[in-house]
């Protein structure tokens, strides 16, 4: 919001389980989605406090290049935006970076609108806002937004849930003490553990260590 000067500070937590898909399937839980990829940079400077920058870039291209996909191919962004003028602002130049016009950006959304400034907890609550849209098909609104701010041009979602077809979400964050971070996750179009199994997962990932193109076997958080 053009109006905001600060960030609230906000208590919350979220905790999910990362775990094979086989291994899913031998509790007999249903996935909420999968995880696609993520990447993390330190990028220390001679400031007592940093905003998002080539660290936070970095980790976006990062993740999209692990995931094979295309800036495109993102259906939705959840945002680490938590109220800091300077802070915001630079990280929408960055999505406009990866992204970018305005035209060419994905939705965003902002939790910490509704839930301040959770600090080390924030990564888990912006999972539980992108597995929540990909779950259900759709993309959280932000809370508080009622005068956009030129110096963030971004498409934020305001006022009620946006209800769409969604495929995959990126999750932003940046902290002030230099440290970047991006994760994206993929919704499961059908359920993935009808022809998968702990044995198969364990018997490819073993296999494939061979070759020089070995890639981790999927993760899929549950509850």
């Amino acid at each position: 919001d053009r109006r905001r000067n600060g960030t609230v500070l906000g208590e919350g937590v979220a905790m999910f389980v990362l775990e094979l898909a086989g291994r899913a399937r031998e509790r007999g839980v249903r996935p909420l989605a999968e995880y696609a990829a993520g990447a993390s940079e330190f990028e220390p400077s001679d400031g007592s406090c940093a905003v998002a920058g080539d660290g936070l870039l970095r980790s976006i291209r990062r993740t999209l290049a692990q995931a094979r996909l295309g800036p495109e191919e993102v259906s939705f962004i959840v945002a680490g935006a938590n109220g800091s003028p300077a802070g915001d602002a630079a990280e929408a130049a960055v999505l406009r970076k990866v992204f970018g016009e305005k035209g060419r950006l994905p939705p965003v959304t902002c939790p910490k609108g509704a839930c301040g400034e959770c600090l080390s907890a924030d990564g888990a609550i912006q999972a539980a806002c992108a597995l929540a849209g990909l779950s259900e098909g759709f993309i959280p609104p932000t809370v508080g937004l009622e005068e956009p701010d030129p110096d963030c041009p971004v498409k934020c979602v305001v006022g009620t849930p946006r209800h769409q077809p969604v495929r995959t979400a990126l999750i932003t964050l940046s902290s002030p003490l230099f440290q970047s971070a991006a994760v994206l996750l993929k919704r499961l179009e059908e359920h993935p553990l009808t022809s998968l199994t702990k044995k198969c997962l364990l018997k490819s990932a073993t296999s494939s260590r061979r070759s020089s193109r070995w890639r981790p076997p999927k993760f899929f958080p549950t509850l």
